[in-house]
């Protein structure tokens, strides 16, 4: 919904602009909400979501690859210390 907001007061129309933008956020989703009614608000975000979802799997492979990696760095400075201290 914020992104819809957002998009609304910069290039929605006139009256939203000139009016809405300078009184804020609020008064904008109400504006949307009475005029388009409260779907409106979630228009768009099937794309939206197919275009945040492979990032946000990719961050997250990428985040488990390398918290493996340093745990195992971890794990082998911690057995090379303890084998040169015998």
């Amino acid at each position: 919904p914020f992104e819809v907001v957002a998009r609304r007061m910069q290039c929605g129309d006139r009256l939203l602009q000139r009016v809405y933008r300078a009184k804020g956020s609020l008064p904008t989703v109400l504006y949307i909400a009475r005029k388009d009614g409260m779907h409106a608000l979630y228009s768009g975000i099937g794309p939206a979501s197919l275009k945040v979802l492979p990032m946000a799997a990719v961050s997250f492979a990428v985040y488990e690859y390398v918290s493996t990696l340093l745990r195992q760095q971890i794990e082998e400075g911690v057995s090379a210390e303890q084998g040169d201290s015998n």
